[in-house]
């Protein structure tokens, strides 16, 4: 069944890419395409455009620039615990098949889903956070 959702991204040099996920398992996605993850780990959106916004600016940097976006999403399922990072490829698959546990866990923001695959369909806005100072 297909819901909607809200996804924060980072505008990268490749377009819309994951705003927390960096390294092999970061993501790029594309307007009105399907993406999922790799070897079958959840991509991660929020509920409520609300949840997606507090996110944003309680947790980014300006290292990037961020959007909302609303999208359409499969197999939506509320996660309450994530996995700390940095973390490798075969850690968060170990943690999105339930082998996963504390220390190496954190509590998921509030509002957190877990989807099989997501697809952005609309801009809802950019997000303004601070850059870092040097």
């Amino acid at each position: 069944m297909i819901r909607l959702v809200y996804k924060v991204f980072a505008r990268g040099s490749y377009g819309l890419e994951s705003a927390v996920v960096l390294g092999e398992l970061r993501i790029v996605y594309r307007p009105k395409k399907w993406s999922s993850g790799y070897c079958e780990t959840p991509v991660l959106a929020f509920k409520t455009l609300e949840e997606a916004r507090f996110f944003a600016r309680a947790n980014l940097t300006g290292m990037f620039k961020y959007e909302i976006w609303e999208c359409e999403a499969e197999e939506v399922r509320e996660v309450s615990v994530l996995a700390y990072y940095p973390v490798f490829l075969h850690e968060i698959i170990s943690f999105s098949h339930g082998k996963f546990e504390p220390p190496y866990t954190m509590p998921a923001p509030d509002g957190t889903v877990a989807c099989t695959r997501i697809k952005p369909t609309r801009k809802i806005e950019e997000v303004n956070v601070e850059k870092p100072s040097l």
